[in-house]
């Protein structure tokens, strides 16, 4: 049986970040991992040629904690507008934030996706959520 100075439980961001650490630190270090496959919540499973990403997937390169781990001008990021895409037999529908992305609005609130009680609701919700006298969102 092999004996490690530190066992790293999970293979996540979290597990993996820790484990470089310590390793660059000179500790004997080894990771468990429970599942097939590393990335944790970040991890996309591809199936039959489709991808499926486990969880909320966002890397934003301004955060500090990405020195020494991520060379981010490798990775040809792009950004993309908040909200999401509901894939369903007709089409596709955009979910956006109509604070955002007015674009979008028409297809969210007027689209297929929600009740019109649903609708009626997001619109309230944003009408009262609006920037009023230059002081932002609430």
């Amino acid at each position: 049986m092999d004996h490690h100075e530190v066992l790293v439980i999970g293979a996540g961001l979290a597990g993996l970040s820790c484990a470089v650490d310590l390793t660059r630190a000179g500790v004997d270090t080894v990771v468990l991992e429970k599942s097939d496959g590393a990335g944790g919540r970040v991890r996309t499973d591809r199936v039959d040629g489709m991808q499926f990403d486990r969880g909320f997937q966002l890397l934003n390169p301004a955060y500090p904690a990405l020195d020494g781990f991520v060379d981010v001008a490798a990775l040809a990021l792009c950004p993309f507008d908040a909200g999401v895409v509901v894939a369903r037999r007709g089409g596709r529908t955009v979910l956006a934030d109509p604070r955002r992305s007015f674009r979008d609005t028409g297809s969210g609130l007027l689209g297929i996706t929600g009740t019109v009680r649903d609708k009626l609701r997001l619109a309230r919700y944003v009408a009262a959520t609006l920037p009023r006298g230059g002081r932002g969102v609430k």
